[in-house]
């Protein structure tokens, strides 16, 4: 009869420090639950700002292109001027 009852008890002992240890770990898992949803938000944030950055890089880019393509034409144009100087120089004519 003792025999049994201690068996119960270690069973009983056995069960509580298992609980124990099962919430201790559903804890650490909580905590770390938090620290990987913090980290993703933070991510999260991190993407949108490159996102925003990447746009903006690609509008600038855009009028980069479009400022180089107006410098050449107006390069390969002669100055005003030149351009007024002819023109009166055929006036006379």
């Amino acid at each position: 009869m003792l025999a049994q009852l201690a068996q119960c008890e270690f069973a009983v002992t056995k069960s509580q420090l298992g609980s124990e240890m099962m919430a201790a770990e559903l804890k650490s898992y909580e905590g770390l639950s938090k620290i990987l949803e913090s980290g993703i938000e933070i991510a999260k944030t991190n993407i949108e700002k490159s996102k925003a950055d990447l746009a903006q890089a690609k509008t600038v880019r855009k009028n980069r292109i479009e400022y180089d393509v107006l410098a050449k034409v107006i390069s390969e144009q002669p100055d005003r001027k030149e351009t007024l100087e002819r023109l009166s120089t055929l006036k006379t004519e």
